[in-house]
């Protein structure tokens, strides 16, 4: 956005959840502070030093200023998009980037076109539980791979972290209660990821602190005072919602979420950063598992789920591309 008063908000070299996480979150938050008063004012996003961005990066960046266009129903408009990294400005075409936010690319980028072996599914924002969205997505994704075999529990994962967006995250349910996915299809790595993300007020905040407190002390050896957002979140998925007599639904984080990853048979991972938590659960080939948590300086306000599957039969069909459906 023009104007003579302009906000600059630079963004970080690395747009990546893994390897430059602080740098990425505090740049969102940053323009989410200042985006979240009641009159939007002139702002600068500057993607030319963006040097490389991830899947999750893309979808945590898209998300955010499709939040603001909800937010203050404006139209944004792409400034310097040439002088963007090409690479950059590839994936981000390539994802939906510019088709979601109705803003032009600066160069015209076919979606859906396979990059270094990579294939993405165009973001896509919902409101309610309707799954059609992730039924298309599976369907897209069996056009171009094949039958998965995680199907089910994929779409049980997917469905579940949906509905608890619903039921958990958006205190008040309004035009801002949004949920954006997608999904990247890695010839290379023979790996499907598939992302949902959310701005509620995350999975700590909806646990009571005192009763889990007692229950992870019992099961997972957890210090009291050093329980923080990344221990909260393992508790949610590990403990479960009733065993911890919330007055909500059932046990779908650890049911359904988690479950996924559990009972797949191959190489398999679990990502949730949710607020200043980040807990990962892996399983191996060989039927071993491996959880982690870490805290964080920045929060991100909102809950980050992602999948990852190793498929060792992954083939791209040549004749069918995510973009034609």
């Amino acid at each position: 956005m023009g104007g003579r008063k302009t906000r600059y908000f630079p963004a970080p070299k690395e747009f990546n959840l893994s390897s430059s996480y602080e740098n990425t979150v505090k740049f969102l938050m940053q323009f989410r502070r200042y985006g979240s008063g009641p009159r939007p004012t002139a702002f600068y996003l500057d993607l030319r030093g963006v040097q490389s961005i991830s899947p999750a990066g893309a979808l945590l960046l898209a998300a955010e200023l499709h939040r603001w266009q909800l937010r203050h129903a404006r139209k944004l408009r792409s400034r310097d998009a040439e002088e963007w990294d090409p690479t950059v400005r590839k994936l981000l075409a390539t994802m939906g980037f510019f088709d979601l936010l109705a803003v032009a690319s600066g160069t015209e980028i076919p979606r859906g076109e396979v990059e270094d072996g990579r294939l993405f599914l165009p973001f896509i924002c919902g409101r309610n539980a309707d799954t059609t969205p992730f039924i298309r997505l599976r369907d897209l994704i069996e056009r171009t791979i094949g039958r998965i075999s995680p199907r089910l529990l994929l779409y049980q994962g997917v469905s579940e972290a949906i509905t608890n967006v619903l039921h958990h995250a958006y205190q008040q349910n309004n035009n801002l209660s949004r949920w954006w996915l997608s999904a990247c299809i890695d010839a290379k790595l023979k790996r499907l990821t598939v992302m949902v993300l959310d701005h509620g007020i995350g999975i700590p905040r909806t646990l009571p602190r005192a009763g889990t407190v007692e229950r992870l002390r019992a099961t997972l050896n957890a210090v009291p005072f050093l329980v923080d957002d990344g221990v909260m979140i393992q508790a949610a998925v590990t403990v479960g919602r009733s065993a911890l007599q919330l007055a909500h639904r059932g046990n779908g984080l650890q049911r359904d979420i988690q479950h996924a990853i559990r009972q797949y048979k191959g190489t398999a991972r679990l990502r949730i950063h949710s607020n200043r938590g980040l807990y990962v659960f892996e399983r191996f080939t060989n039927g071993t598992t491996n959880a982690r948590t870490a805290a964080s300086i920045h929060s991100l306000d909102g809950t980050f789920v992602e999948w990852t599957f190793d498929l060792p039969e992954l083939e791209l069909n040549p004749q069918m591309t995510l973009w034609q459906l």
